[in-house]
């Protein structure tokens, strides 16, 4: 959503990234705000950044550690 707010306030966007399939919690948290149509996008109707981000979804997808953003990965080992 992030990106598609920076695109409409810039006067010359042409391409927006967007994930061609949202995953569970980017279903839950976008919700109705973003629509396309026939390869357009159109801007959020409501305030804000476009997301709904309630209890039950911060439950759904609570942080557990060991996951996420810090994982080491082939040729990215992480250290403490």
């Amino acid at each position: 959503m992030q990106n598609i707010h920076c695109g409409f306030a810039c006067a010359n966007t042409v391409v927006l990234e967007i994930p061609p399939a949202f995953g569970p919690l980017h279903a839950d948290a976008v919700r109705d705000s973003f629509e396309m149509r026939d390869g357009y996008v159109f801007p959020p109707q409501t305030p804000g950044l476009g997301i709904t981000l309630t209890s039950e979804t911060k439950s759904r997808y609570a942080f557990q550690p060991g996951s996420g953003e810090f994982n080491s990965l082939p040729g990215k080992v992480l250290t403490d």
